[in-house]
């Protein structure tokens, strides 16, 4: 069992390191902000649609929880207004998305879920920011993103902070997550420098914390599952398909499979990431479900090579 942590990279960045250069520009940056913006702002207004204020109370909810959920949907409706505004006639369109929802605690569980990893994609795309009015601007709203997870887990129960780290994770981490509630989207939607990656689910943990982990995959290359909690990677052999869930971690966990016991990156991700949430040390880990896999609209996003491309499955 390897661990990475990124405490001492952030450490350094503090004292006055010089931002990259490289990678994507802003411009494409706010607009996979935007995308993402998007997709949190319909999955609300449907919710909304869907479930009013006595549907609420009929579920068993006091009356402020759909109060917290207008307010969540008019403050994302906000996020993806302020954001198409910033940019203008670049700014990519809203897609057509499909939720695999049909309760009220089916809804907020997914609600989660969907604020955890626009957490994740806003901290992990910080550091590729160069304008700092930008950096600033996307500051702003992880902030709130943050919140809206912590009440959304508070409502269900569970701590809205369980860890003193929130997980930065790639472009093309968050977007393979979000990939599958996206049916279509128009031909002038913005390209996305994004990998889809192929689907990965987790088990149950059983003895010794031995779990299965399953993907598709026809490589005969020592496989790693990389658990990513907070500022950690921790990194274990899978064996066949099985490998053992570490101990000590808090919150919400993504696990990605790799061909790599090094760093986790785009070429060397074989499938996932899986999300697994521990509500609080010592809790039932609850593998998070996601709908039928299904590919990016091909003419709409580009994707850089990738050489385990032939193997996946869209």
């Amino acid at each position: 069992m390897k661990v990475t942590s990124a405490l001492l990279a952030l450490a350094l960045a503090a004292f006055g390191s010089v931002k990259a250069q490289e990678g994507p520009s802003d411009v494409t940056i706010l607009n996979y902000a935007l995308t993402l913006e998007y997709l949190e702002a319909n999955f609300y207004a449907g919710a909304l649609r869907k479930f009013n204020k006595k549907a609420f109370q009929k579920a068993g909810y006091p009356a402020f929880v759909y109060e917290r959920v207008r307010a969540l949907a008019a403050q994302e409706a906000s996020h993806a207004s302020f954001l198409a505004g910033a940019l203008g006639d670049a700014a990519t369109v809203p897609c057509t998305y499909n939720f695999p929802y049909r309760t009220i605690p089916e809804f907020l569980a997914l609600s989660r879920v969907l604020e955890g990893v626009g957490v994740s994609a806003y901290l992990g795309a910080a550091a590729d920011i160069t304008e700092d009015a930008y950096l600033t601007a996307a500051g702003s709203i992880l902030t709130v993103e943050a919140r809206h997870q912590a009440v959304i887990s508070e409502i269900q129960g569970a701590s809205g902070f369980p860890s003193a780290y929130d997980t930065p994770l790639s472009y093309s981490q968050v977007f393979s997550l979000a990939a599958p509630f996206i049916v279509s989207c128009p031909p002038n939607a913005a390209a996305l420098p994004v990998v889809n990656f192929p689907d990965l689910s987790v088990g149950r943990v059983g003895r010794n914390n031995f779990v299965t982990l399953t993907y598709e995959y026809a490589g005969e290359e020592t496989q790693f599952a990389h658990f990513l909690n907070g500022l950690q990677d921790i990194v274990v052999p899978i064996n066949g398909r099985t490998t053992q869930f570490p101990t000590g971690l808090t919150g919400t966990v993504y696990v990605v499979v790799s061909n790599s016991e090094g760093p986790l990156t785009d070429a060397n991700t074989i499938a996932g990431p899986a999300i697994v949430i521990l509500p609080s040390p010592g809790d039932k880990m609850v593998p998070v479900k996601k709908p039928a896999h299904k590919p990016a609209p091909k003419p709409h996003h580009s994707k850089p090579k990738h050489k385990d491309d032939k193997k996946k499955h869209h």
